[in-house]
């Protein structure tokens, strides 16, 4: 196997590890998910119809997931990908996803994460810095960041500096981690 056939299997299995989760994204009832999940669908263009047709098609869909999942099809047939900045509107929805309370969505976002450059992680933490009043979507996306292992830097670590100082003990607790995983073993 070449070197260039490896990178394409790899943008591969991202693509299909992002699809997934994007599409799972339009089975939760939250307009806001999926109006990211659609638009970011919709970047990816007609990559994106054949995955959402076979989910379409699947006896186990549920008819209102399958009518979102036919509208997005449609949008997609009649949009021109190249309009919609894909890598943006795919993190957007991505970090959406992990905003939502729904664990297998949110593993599956978190997988698709894992595909991007480490500077996800600061998107991550100034959503939790964002919407730290919303204790669940705070931790889990506090909880991506601390599984992503990625270290944050400049403004990032200053969110994190004053969510340490959170009145929310499971929110102060995943920040100290965060930042103690992140310390150079010199200081530690």
């Amino acid at each position: 196997m070449s070197h260039g056939t490896g990178e394409a299997q790899n943008g591969s299995r991202a693509n299909e590890l992002i699809l997934a989760a994007l599409v799972d994204g339009l089975r939760i009832k939250n307009r806001q998910l999926n109006e990211k999940c659609c638009h970011a669908l919709a970047s990816m263009g007609r990559d994106a119809i054949k995955h959402i047709r076979t989910v379409e098609n699947d006896r186990a869909t549920q008819p209102l997931y399958r009518q979102r999942l036919s509208a997005v099809a449609a949008l997609i047939e009649n949009t021109n990908a190249c309009d919609l900045p894909r890598a943006s509107t795919v993190q957007a929805a991505l970090v959406e996803a992990i905003r939502v309370y729904n664990p297998t969505l949110n593993r599956k976002a978190l997988t698709a994460i894992r595909t991007f450059p480490c500077q996800i992680a600061e998107k991550l933490v100034k959503h939790a810095f964002l919407h730290q009043k919303q204790f669940g979507s705070c931790t889990r996306l506090l909880s991506a960041v601390e599984q992503l292992g990625l270290p944050p830097d400049g403004e990032a670590r200053m969110h994190l500096f004053n969510l340490v100082r959170h009145p929310n003990s499971q929110i102060r607790s995943l920040t100290a981690k965060i930042l103690i995983q992140n310390v150079p073993a010199t200081q530690v």
